[in-house]
């Protein structure tokens, strides 16, 4: 009986705490303009009015996708190039055997579906102009 009476006041003493902690969460999330110090600057914060705790620096009455269409296009890079970037970066990150492997993979890609899927990227391309036109379709 007494690990039971101590399991029940652990699971009281756990609910009570639980319930300050939701308490708290709900004060923060219902803050709508606060300020955050670093140094001698002070930089307003803004938080969603949804309680998403999403923190802004500013709000802005501009879409977010109102200058897309301005911006320069970038040409979509040679494959090879991507690649051999793509395994200087990992060179840094993996010991020699698994930089051996990831070779062998990314040249065994470049040979196969890699060509393949380069060439259908720079088709898209052509057609729709920007890699951001889906994201784009789903901020409408």
């Amino acid at each position: 009986t007494s690990l039971y009476i101590s399991s029940t006041v652990s699971a009281k003493m756990l609910l009570t705490h639980s319930k300050i902690i939701k308490v708290q969460l709900k004060q923060i999330l219902k803050t709508v303009k606060g300020s955050v110090v670093r140094g001698l600057h002070t930089t307003s914060i803004y938080t969603s009015s949804v309680q998403d705790d999403y923190r802004y620096i500013h709000r802005s009455k501009i879409p977010t996708m109102h200058f897309q269409k301005s911006l320069l296009r970038l040409p979509i890079p040679d494959l090879d190039k991507t690649c051999t970037r793509y395994l200087r970066s990992q060179k840094a990150l993996l010991s020699d055997e698994e930089y051996s492997a990831t070779k062998r993979a990314v040249d065994q890609f470049k040979e196969g579906s890699g060509m393949d899927l380069h060439a259908q990227l720079k088709q898209k391309d052509k057609i729709t102009g920007s890699g951001s036109i889906r994201w784009e379709r789903m901020l409408e």
